[in-house]
């Protein structure tokens, strides 16, 4: 996917310069990403009590509420060079460090993924200029995508 199509932070992922003047991160969705992070979240179970003074279950519902959702995002880092790669990967982990992730996308303008990383569940050593990594993301609320 190429610049203007996926932002971090409200930053283009694959034009992005750090404030330390390194080269742009590079970053961009997999074919799948997409998907991934348009999946509708669960719902959320109702309340149920099962008291020995009644008979059966009580079951309260509130209404449909959203869970929170794990997401599996995955992204390549393009690169110049192995030097370039390293340093532009550096950066991409400083930024994941961070304590949301505000992610966005041209195909969903109106839409803004509020997420935490956890983890990297996959990652693909940097060859001909690309590595893949897969992200392990949470949205806590899908509800809050403004």
């Amino acid at each position: 996917m190429p610049a203007g199509q996926f932002y971090i932070n409200s930053h283009d992922a694959y034009t992005y310069v750090a404030a330390t003047g390194h080269p742009a991160l590079g970053v961009s969705l997999s074919d799948t990403a997409l998907s991934a992070l348009m999946s509708p979240p669960a719902m959320k179970e109702d309340i149920i009590n099962e008291s020995r003074l009644e008979h059966g279950r009580r079951r309260t519902s509130t209404g449909n509420m959203m869970q929170e959702r794990e997401l599996s995002l995955p992204i390549h880092i393009t690169a110049k060079s192995k030097e370039n790669y390293l340093t532009q990967y550096n950066d991409l982990l400083d930024i994941l460090q961070g304590v949301e992730l505000n992610i966005s996308t041209s195909f969903q303008s109106d839409v803004v993924y509020k997420c935490r990383y956890v983890s990297c569940t996959q990652f693909t050593q940097f060859i001909n200029g690309m590595a893949k990594l897969v992200l392990r993301l949470v949205e806590p609320d899908p509800s809050d995508r403004i």
